[in-house]
């Protein structure tokens, strides 16, 4: 267990961990899924139509849709948590430990690639057996695609832009929110596998899609494991960007060279 996540507050009861863990969980998904996106509707609908229009068709405008939904529910989920004790409160070291809760006081270390390429792998393999297991559910669909809000690319601007919002952004804010506030909240007071099962399980719920939410499942356990491992959040940001790299290259990149292995 690494030293910024061990518990370091007397052990509660079960139950109260959990609801602890159910009152973190309805927290996020709350300022992820209801604060913020109210927040963008709002916003969309106060500019003018063009304004409007073309924030929500252009490859630019989603960007900075995407951009501004992401900052909301960080700020909201962490930041004002984080406010609410350090200037309310007033209770300084509040910093510091905020800090250390989501992983960002440890910086990357170089001799951890090797943990990351085998998460890399245990990722995929794991995945691969896990969506296998979820054919025989009569509910689940494999072959659905996820609509990432990104068609009709035009040139190179077009996807590098559509790369910063979907290979960039959503790991970094994803990962602040999950294994740096979620997860660092829960492993406070509970084991390991408790904190990833109940962090793995809301980050493949939010997904709102079967056959991606096994996928996020699995790779939010691979993600808790480097952050554990390390300490540091920095090493889960760079895997979670690897894996939507390669989704967005068959996505987006293969066709243009003639491969369609995602239809």
């Amino acid at each position: 267990m690494s030293e910024n996540l061990s518990v370091n507050s007397p052990k509660k009861p079960l139950w109260a961990r959990l609801a602890r863990g159910l009152g973190l969980s309805a927290w996020l998904v709350t300022g992820l899924l209801g604060i913020s996106s109210m927040l963008l509707i709002v916003f969309i609908m106060a500019v003018p139509h063009e304004t409007a229009q073309y924030l929500t068709t252009s490859t630019i405008g989603q960007l900075l849709l995407n951009a501004l939904l992401y900052l909301i529910a960080v700020l909201v989920v962490i930041g004002v948590p984080y406010w609410f004790v350090r200037y309310v409160l007033r209770k300084p070291q509040e910093e510091g430990k905020t800090r250390r809760t989501l992983g960002i006081d440890t910086p990357f270390r170089w001799r951890n690639l090797g943990l990351l390429a085998v998460c890399f792998v245990g990722y995929f393999a794991t995945t691969l057996v896990f969506s296998a297991l979820a054919t025989l559910l009569p509910w689940f669909d494999a072959t659905e695609v996820q609509d990432v809000g990104f068609k009709n690319l035009t040139g190179a601007s077009d996807l590098i832009l559509a790369f910063v919002a979907l290979v960039v952004l959503p790991p970094i804010a994803e990962e602040l929110l999950f294994r740096g506030y979620l997860f660092g909240k829960l492993r406070a007071q509970n084991g390991f596998w408790i904190s990833t099962i109940i962090t793995s399980l809301l980050f493949g719920l939010v997904h709102l899609q079967w056959n991606v939410g096994v996928d996020t499942f699995v790779l939010s356990i691979f993600l808790c494991i480097l952050r554990e491992k390390t300490g540091s959040l920095w090493t889960s940001m760079i895997l979670h960007g690897l894996k939507n790299g390669v989704a967005y290259f068959f996505l987006f990149i293969a066709p243009l060279l003639g491969i369609h292995l995602i239809q």
